[in-house]
């Protein structure tokens, strides 16, 4: 391991250090968490949505307003916040415009926040969440996401908000019963976390291919939301989902499908069976 390398490990080492020192001292000084944030000098707006749990991962929904003139970019922490804890969790976070990913938050505009993590880290007793906007210049030429791996950059107009909010328990399961009654929003919010905490890949198969390939396996809930719909194996596919377009409503996905499985191997599998179902002819 070259010393660069090793010197870049070690700064993110202290970076997340820092952070769980930070949280730690706002519990001890008996600083006011709330589920919403918003003073008078401040560019953000950020408040709790909901929060849940889909199989392994926990999920934090977060509603976002950025009244600055500035593009937000942001990160987030879970940390054990209780004198004995010494549990923290990286996150994964994904913005979005309604089904939209993008990439950060414009000016002067509203988003969705969706953060995740592993669901182990629920067994803290008590827990803080971090969540830190960078606010950076609509002119900067280089590509905003990238920002946080360089804590060293010099960007001009340069500004950070930090936000913290106690994890409040307990935190239900997303669907308490079968799949197939899963209504509109918690599909929406189903699809948001699944582009945080699992891989993905887009294809280009039609809907209607795939759907046949789904009825055809019977081991797939498939739900019909009209525009779009959301496929959930059982059994020996357990883990495997895909979000499929049945009109240009789902466009901003880029392709008609959108496949989710644990793992790169898992999904890569999920992939094959699709195009040798398809292009052998299984569906027709």
């Amino acid at each position: 391991m070259s010393v660069d390398i090793r010197i870049n490990e070690l700064e993110k080492d202290i970076e997340k250090l820092e952070r769980r020192l930070k949280a730690k001292d706002a519990t001890i000084l008996g600083i006011n968490l709330k589920k919403e944030r918003f003073v008078a000098d401040s560019n953000v707006q950020c408040s709790i949505h909901s929060m849940f749990t889909y199989d392994e991962f926990f999920y934090v929904i977060t509603e976002i307003t950025n009244i600055s003139n500035h593009k937000l970019i942001a990160s987030g922490l879970c940390i054990s916040s209780s004198p004995k804890g010494t549990g923290y969790s990286e996150t994964v976070v994904g913005i979005f415009d309604e089904l939209k990913p993008v990439k950060f938050i414009e000016s002067c505009s509203k988003r969705k926040l969706v953060i995740s993590a592993r669901k182990g880290i629920l067994v803290e007793p008590k827990l803080i969440l971090e969540i830190e906007f960078q606010l950076v210049s609509t002119e900067l030429p280089v590509d905003l996401p990238l920002i946080p791996n360089f804590p060293t950059l010099d960007v001009s107009g340069h500004m950070r908000d930090s936000f913290f909010f106690p994890i409040e328990r307990p935190v239900e399961a997303l669907l308490k019963g079968n799949i197939t009654d899963i209504s509109f929003e918690e599909g929406v919010l189903l699809y948001q976390g699944l582009c945080t905490s699992h891989d993905s890949r887009y294809l280009e198969f039609q809907s209607a291919q795939l759907n046949t390939v789904f009825l055809t396996l019977n081991t797939f809930n498939v739900i019909d939301f009209g525009d779009w719909m959301l496929a959930v194996g059982f059994s020996d596919y357990e883990g495997l989902l895909a979000v499929c377009s049945n009109s240009n409503f789902f466009q901003p996905v880029r392709a008609n499908c959108r496949i989710f499985a644990k793992g790169a191997v898992s999904l890569k599998r999920f992939e094959r069976m699709l195009e040798i179902m398809i292009n052998d002819g299984w569906n027709d």
